[in-house]
């Protein structure tokens, strides 16, 4: 269990007294510069790398920017990091912007981006380090769908020129949702296995999800050995290039209508002599000879290696390298079949639109003990009121003949139903905090390794200030050793009051502020207003302490055969086994019990399960309505959106907090087990006390992800 936040209330405000004073200071020394993002681009929602270009930072130097309720966050500078230098800070709303604190009132700080506005949450961001310097080899990625980057469904386009251009941590890479690597003109590429933070920051965020192309035409020069720190980019140990005898594969493999013209040069190929992944593309007689496009599974994440250089002068005047950079980015929802035109969005989402502001709006929609009254009760209430204030007290006074009465009974009645509506607002607020809160628990069984992401909305029925921490346990119960994360805010996707991108002021939170602990795993004195609730989300990141025990194989026509063995100490419920687009019921798993996979156990279309057995209030779900699923259903959504096709069955895309799609891993031959823990694994932790869920309000799933075994080596 990460530990309690040892600071009290006190000594949070505290500092937020003393950074919010110095954002008022007046500036008579060295301004300070910082960059945001990558090439100044940057999302909202997501973590943002902060990098000090200029100046001298002072020790006490901090972030701020404001949350998605518009309250200003302040995000403390590493203790001791010397400048320039990278933090890290999230921005929730569109309008709002980035500073840099400092209580040196004889310093001002200043954040240069460029006019550049941020992304929306959906947006996609594309880094690509490397290529000339007068080109961006992935361009045309920038008008994919015929949108702008700046539109809800857009893609920008990001250009890194130096390594002191990448983060740090893998935080920084929040807001990436591919990073393409170019060898053939990357002057700095070689410097990267030197700097061991940014080397481990770019490993460990594929291993926790992301995906990286790399497109190397002399693997063995630009990168080394497969032993080497760069290694585990490679899906073999390179041996030196040789030239391409044909470049129709390539041609094939994106149904190109037109040749590539080889007269500006041969192109190379790295080859490998032990190729492991899946094999998109090769040249020659089979896949092992020549690997020309080779993808394969690191961690939770995906690595595309591309032989050759998709910037070598024979490609950048091919017409067809615009749809091979696409095809190697390969978003999900551009090649899903199941794509909802805006059209239909627009008619779904009128209050967000992606899936991942469905499951905001379900948590924060009802808390158990907490029972506000419906719209009738509200003008029942108002009918006997205005009926006792006139009719009824008309004719007591009448009955009594003293009209003087009137002005008793005025007050009494104005007393008695203002008390009797305070009363009723009070006992339907509840007396005790609440939470609801939603948790997806990765394990990788071949590295036990695991990661976890959960969404909560705490509610509170009077307004205070709360210190909150983050509680992990393992499948038992037990603690979590080594467990790292980081807990922060939840912001709504969408252009409609409340969301992100909202072009409503809303209440005025100036001077209202509160703080990130410095390692990102609390909040200190973060304000919730009487009857309100605040949206959290945290993620983390440990050694698997147990796992599942599995042996399984393809058994041909798409379906698996084997066993599977509950080796964590845990008892689960609603299991599943997930194998391409198949899925087999099975019973509850109790700590120890084996369960078999065979011609007996039957599979399903896993679309129809979804549909059929996780409707809102047990009713079929219909096609297209993301209210007609529960939240179990909106969870299962998310963790197969690109193989259900779920877009369609929502109704909306799945872009923020789409690293919970695990489509690509089933994609490239694994099997993944969900099921439904009965013990939370992660915990709210107010002040100190725990904020656990009621039954009814709560729910963790945890994803086992398994190695199949092949009719022939696929990776």
């Amino acid at each position: 269990m990460l530990a309690i936040i040892p600071q009290r209330r006190s000594v949070g405000l505290a500092i937020l007294l003393a950074a919010c004073c110095a954002a008022q200071a007046s500036a008579a020394g060295p301004e300070l510069e910082a960059r945001l993002g990558f090439d100044r681009w940057y999302k909202l929602g997501c973590w943002t790398p902060v990098r000090i270009t200029g100046g001298q930072a002072s020790s006490d130097l901090r972030i701020s920017a404001p949350d998605a309720d518009g309250v200003t966050m302040v995000t403390p500078w590493p203790a001791g990091a010397p400048t320039p230098t990278t933090a890290y800070a999230r921005l929730g709303r569109s309008q709002g912007k980035i500073k840099l604190l400092a209580s040196d009132a004889e310093r001002s700080v200043s954040v240069d981006a460029l006019g550049r506005p941020p992304l929306p949450a959906t947006a996609r961001l594309v880094v690509v380090w490397g290529g000339e310097s007068q080109e961006k080899p992935a361009e045309s990625l920038a008008t994919i769908d015929g949108v702008s980057p700046a539109s809800s469904l857009g893609v920008a386009v990001a250009t890194v020129r130096s390594i002191g251009e990448l983060p740090d941590q893998a935080l920084g890479y929040d807001a990436v949702d591919v990073m393409l690597i170019l060898c053939r003109e990357n002057a700095t590429l070689a410097g990267l296995g030197a700097d061991a933070a940014r080397a481990a920051a770019l490993r460990e965020w594929v291993e926790r999800g992301g995906r990286l192309v790399v497109s190397c035409g002399d693997a063995q020069e630009k990168l080394g050995s497969r032993t080497g720190p760069l290694g585990w980019m490679l899906p073999g140990d390179p041996e030196p290039p040789i030239e391409l005898a044909s470049t129709t594969p390539l041609e094939r493999w994106i149904d190109a209508k037109q040749p590539i013209d080889a007269g500006r040069g041969a192109i190379e190929a790295t080859r490998f002599s032990d190729a492991a992944g899946q094999v998109l593309a090769f040249s020659g007689r089979t896949a092992e000879e020549i690997p020309l496009i080779v993808r394969r599974v690191v961690g939770f994440g995906m690595v595309t290696f591309v032989a050759f250089d998709v910037d070598h002068p024979t490609l950048r005047g091919w017409t067809g390298r615009d749809r091979l950079v696409e095809r190697l980015i390969d978003f999900p929802d551009a090649r899903s079949a199941s794509r909802t035109s805006a059209a239909e969005l627009s008619l779904v989402a009128r209050s967000y639109n992606d899936l991942g502001g469905a499951l905001w709006r379900r948590l924060g929609a009802s808390f158990a003990g907490v029972n506000p009254p419906s719209l009738f009760a509200v003008a029942g209430f108002m009918l006997a009121f205005l009926a006792f204030l006139g009719p009824i007290d008309y004719l007591l006074i009448r009955r009594s003949g003293r009209p003087a009465l009137a002005w008793v009974t005025l007050v009494v009645w104005l007393v008695a139903f203002g008390g009797a509506a305070a009363w009723l607002s009070g006992a339907a607020r509840g007396d005790a905090a609440r939470a609801n809160q939603a948790t997806i628990v990765d394990v990788d069984v071949a590295t036990a390794r695991l990661r976890g992401v959960s969404w909560g909305q705490v509610y509170l029925p009077r307004a205070d200030r709360v210190d909150l921490d983050l509680g992990l346990t393992d499948a038992a119960g037990g603690p979590l050793p080594d467990a790292q994360g980081r807990l922060s805010w939840f912001g709504l996707p969408g252009d409609s009051l409340g969301a992100m991108r909202s072009q409503a002021t809303g209440v005025d939170r100036r001077g209202v502020a509160y703080a990130a602990t410095p390692n990102l795993d609390g909040l200190i004195g973060l304000p919730i207003d009487t009857g309100s609730t605040a949206a959290l989300t945290a993620r983390w990141h440990a050694p698997a302490p147990s796992s599942m025990s599995a042996v399984l194989q393809d058994a041909g026509d798409g379906l698996v055969e084997g066993e599977l063995t509950n080796a964590t100490g845990a008892d689960f419920t609603e299991c599943e086994l997930i194998y391409g687009d198949w899925a087999w019921k099975l019973r509850d798993l109790a700590a120890d019990d084996t369960a078999v996979i065979d011609a007996a156990t039957p599979p399903l279309r896993y679309r129809t399960i979804l549909t059929k057995q996780y409707g809102q209030n047990g009713v079929q779900a219909a096609g297209g309505d993301v209210e007609g699923f529960s939240t179990p259903g909106l969870l299962r959504a998310m963790m197969f959106h690109d193989l259900l096709g779920a877009e369609r069955l929502t109704g909306l895309p799945f872009r923020y907090q789409s690293f919970t799609d695990l489509s690509d891993l089933l994609a490239a031959g694994r099997a993944v087990l969900v099921c439904r823990a009965i013990r939370p694994a992660a915990v709210l932790l107010a002040d100190g006390q725990p904020l656990a869920p009621a039954p009814e309000a709560g729910w963790t799933y945890y994803r086992f992800v398994l190695e199949v075994e092949q009719p022939e080596s696929r990776y």
